[in-house]
Formats: C-alpha cells, structure tokens, sequence
C-alpha cells in the first residue's frame, strides 16, 4: 500500500489528555500496566488500566514528554465513553497526590494519521515523540497496528498541513484515505479497538495485547488475574479472524459451532471485500483453532483464518 494520510473524525474519536505534576510517575506506576518509571523522555508506551478481574477500564498510548509531564493518546469511543471512563478512573484513585489534567483544544491541537512503508522517511523510532517547530506534535507508534508504520500528527489544521508538504514536497504528500479503508488495514492486522474488541469485559490477553503489560513492574490493579491466566497456560476466550462468504455479518453476530449450532462467540469487526467478508470475533478457546469451520448465526459460513497470540 502506497503512503496515506488520515483525519480522525467522528465515529473515531482520537484524543490527546495531559497529566502533569510532581506526583504522576508514582501514580501511572502504580495504577497501570506500563512500567513507568523506566521511560525515558519522549518514549512511549500502549498499556491499561484493569480492574481486580483483569478487565480493560481504559487503553491508551502514554507519553513522557518531560519530567513530570505525560500525555495519554487514545480513542475515546462513542460518545466519548472511554474518555469518561478514564477521567473516572483518575479521580476514582486520586487522593492527595499532586497532578493536574489539561484536555487540549482539538480546533488548535488536533490529530492526522500518517502510514508509511518506511521508518526512515520521517528518521523518529518507533513508540518515540517530538516536538516540532509551530506547535505540532509527531509520534511514532510503529507497525503493530497496521503492518505500516504508524504516525499521528498533533496541531493546528493549517500547520500540519505546511509540514506535510515542507516534509513529503507538495507533488509527493501521502494520499488521503477514508476510516473504512483504516478500518480494513485494521482488521486485516487483527487490530483490536474499542467498541469492537475492547470492552469492559475483556481482558488483554484473550485479544493479543499482552505486549502491553510490562513483566516484573510491581503490584497493579489486575495483575494476580493476569499471571494467574498466563500460568494457567490461556485464556477462556481469544480473538479470531474469520473469512467468509454469504450475506455479511454484523457486529454482535453470534458465532456457532459448525457440529451442533452452539454459541461459541460474537463477530466483533466486519468488513467485505472481493465478494467475501473477513470479519474478527471473540470465540470460547476449545474453538479457537486455525482452519476450523464455523457457522455465523445469520447462515454464512466461515472459516478461521488466524488466531491471536496470548502471550
């Protein structure tokens, strides 16, 4: 795929929240999944915060700008839920630590996503930020997400749009693409997201993320249930890709077993293409099983293509 460009808008709801204070490291340490106190200055982290069952309650990029200033970048859902959820959290946990919030404007700071098949046109290493010159704002985070590396550019409308053509010359500046193809490039990467595949009922390991829950940090919300899980050897549940042909499924489609028509689990993501749909879901872990045959409840059948890793 060729150099593209993307401006979140509704129903993504990208957003970009900064936390300063003398007390945050110990707070962000404490309460989430990233191992904090070893960022260094401009790197970043994915990462959580669970609750006592293992269960997402909010995922975020976190950002270390500078001594006592973190960024968190996430998608805030429909309706902003997510956002909610973790302004929530914060002050669910909050009792005389010393930090302050700063919700940015987004008609002056406002994100574009960048997709490159190089790392080298824009020389920023991945999970790595900088700031740039009249307010913007560039972050690398990497190709787990879409198998091409990943930027989002953060700033006024018209100064991002000076930088892209000082940076990619005005006859080159990557094409500009819609959220259905974003959303393609996503479920073709087996890419969880809220309001699909993360929800307050899941737990990262059943949907591949437990890359972003750091080893040997310290006591968390959730951890006994994470190293419980991966002791255990699996999850109950774990994300699939599916491919099909049929009447397209919706999210929320019952999953069945292709034997006996029972419920193994739920489409979660769904998109068509070349006369087929590939779709990813959530399915009981006896079920998830690369090649196995399944029936979705609106009568397409479906084959599972991948199976996400737990570990």
């Amino acid at each position: 795929m060729n150099n593209c460009i993307y401006h979140p808008k509704s129903p993504l709801n990208w957003n970009w929240l900064e936390f300063s204070g003398p007390d945050t490291q110990d707070f962000l340490q404490r309460l989430t999944s990233i191992d904090v106190k070893n960022l260094t200055p401009c790197e970043g982290r994915p990462g959580f915060f669970l609750n006592a069952h293992g269960k997402i309650q909010a995922y975020f990029t976190l950002w270390f700008i500078k001594s006592n200033e973190y960024a968190f970048e996430f998608n805030a859902g429909s309706g902003s839920i997510w956002k909610q959820k973790l302004l929530r959290l914060i002050d669910q946990y909050t009792f005389s630590e010393k930090f302050c919030l700063n919700e940015t404007n987004q008609n002056l700071f406002a994100p574009t996503w960048i997709l490159l098949n190089s790392e080298k046109i824009l020389t920023l290493n991945t999970y790595r930020t900088k700031t740039l010159p009249h307010g913007l704002r560039l972050n690398n985070h990497g190709t787990q997400s879409f198998d091409l590396y990943w930027y989002t550019l953060w700033g006024a409308f018209s100064e991002k749009q000076k930088w892209l053509n000082q940076t990619f010359l005005s006859n080159s500046v990557p094409q500009e693409i819609t959220l259905e193809t974003i959303e393609k490039l996503r479920i073709a990467h087996m890419t969880p997201c809220v309001d699909h595949e993360i929800t307050e009922n899941t737990i990262p390991l059943e949907i591949g993320l437990k890359m972003h829950i750091a080893d040997n940090k310290g006591c968390y919300p959730g951890q006994e249930v994470i190293e419980r899980i991966t002791s255990l050897g699996s999850p109950s549940r774990r994300l699939i890709q599916i491919e099909g042909t049929g009447l397209l499924p919706f999210p929320g489609e019952k999953i069945l077993n292709l034997l006996d028509n029972i419920e193994i689990g739920e489409v979660t993501s769904v998109m068509r293409e070349n006369g087929k749909f590939l779709a990813l879901g959530i399915v009981k872990k006896l079920f998830a099983n690369h090649g196995t045959s399944v029936k979705l409840q609106n009568g397409s059948n479906a084959i599972i293509l991948k199976v996400s890793s737990y570990v």
